[in-house]
């Protein structure tokens, strides 16, 4: 392969990625304000932003429907930043 065709394959993959990256971005999004809605309904319920036994579930489920392509301290790593900055936007609406 000449030079040319091996960048437009790294061109047409790259912007896989880029468009990969915008549907995880969407699913984030879309993620952060169901979690927001459900933090108004822990709040009229009188109960705490932090459910551990559901942050278990989850934790685990990650772990498991992830093996394969993704480490488990990778899955892990995401699902604890994913976690936290639900907490915390839960927390800002309940204040």
């Amino acid at each position: 392969m000449v030079d040319s065709d091996w960048q437009q394959q790294l061109d047409h993959l790259r912007q896989q990625i880029d468009e990969l990256d915008e549907h995880l971005l969407a699913i984030l999004r879309e993620r952060m304000q169901i979690a927001l809605e459900i933090a108004h309904i822990k709040q009229g319920l009188g109960l705490s932003v932090r459910q551990h036994v559901r942050a278990e579930e989850v934790r685990r489920r990650y772990a498991e429907r992830g093996q394969g392509m993704l480490s488990e301290e990778f899955l892990h790593n995401l699902y604890a930043l994913i976690h936290e900055e639900t907490c915390h936007r839960e927390e800002e609406q309940s204040s």
